[in-house]
């Protein structure tokens, strides 16, 4: 007869399917999502196939290297400015569907996010177009996330940074959008895509001042100590997917 103990249902699983690994990988969210709070946001070990570096508090050793995708989701609802990331908080899984190379290996995605400017839900929900993969884009539907207590004090001023305004008039709306623009198109098509501003999009310029300055600033594509998300990355695959959460970065020819 088989042994058997009272205590199996203590046993952790999902302790004993973590990758040995210096980074966060998908393989470590099988079968469960995972809440964190970001800590610090550094330029990653390369500028063009980890740029960024995401310190999760409570996991020094395991930084989270976010995909081209969940880049712009993060300058989408939270800004440009890396600083003002700081004590905001996400919920991770691990999307088996996302592909690398024509195979498909597995993915970090955001599920919920804490932070999210009202105006930018609809019916409650994040709706953001994210391409898949080479081709046309999919809304992608992100949940507000309650944020956890917060009790450090540099985490809670970075908080209270107002990352996205309303749009205060047309004069507002055209400024914001040539600023937009000139941070590339990653940046301008956030913009041009947030619910507050299709509503009033008859009050922008031609399209053509816009794609002028968007093509300026793709040129460039250099990370900056403001903008260091290098998202026109041109060897990145369309939504920049790395495996980012395989424990084997594959090197782009």
């Amino acid at each position: 007869m088989p042994a058997t103990s009272t205590d199996d249902d203590d046993i952790d699983m999902a302790s004993t399917i973590v990758a040995n690994s210096d980074q966060l990988n998908a393989d470590d969210l099988i079968g469960q999502t995972l809440t964190v709070r970001i800590a610090r946001v550094m330029h990653g070990p390369d500028p063009k196939k980890q740029p960024i570096k995401v310190m999760l508090e409570g996991m020094p050793k395991k930084p989270w290297y976010p995909s081209k995708g969940m880049r712009r989701l993060m300058v989408y609802v939270w800004g440009l400015k890396p600083r003002n990331y700081v004590g905001k908080s996400l919920r991770l899984y691990r999307d088996a569907t996302v592909e690398f190379g024509g195979k498909t290996v597995g993915g970090i995605r955001v599920e919920a996010m804490s932070d999210i400017p009202p105006h930018l839900l609809d019916e409650g929900i994040l709706k953001m177009p994210i391409a898949e993969k080479r081709g046309p884009k999919k809304d992608r539907e992100i949940k507000p996330l309650k944020a956890p207590a917060i009790t450090d004090q540099r985490s809670q001023e970075s908080r209270e940074q107002p990352t996205v305004e309303p749009i205060k008039d047309r004069d507002d709306l055209r400024r914001r959008a040539r600023l937009a623009a000139q941070q590339g198109t990653v940046t301008f098509t956030a913009f041009y895509n947030r619910p507050d501003v299709k509503a009033v999009r008859a009050d922008l310029e031609a399209i053509t001042v816009y794609k002028e300055l968007c093509e300026a600033a793709d040129k460039k594509g250099a990370p900056t100590e403001e903008n260091p998300f290098g998202l026109d990355d041109p060897e990145m695959d369309a939504d920049g997917e790395l495996a980012d959460g395989t424990e084997n970065q594959p090197v782009v020819e």
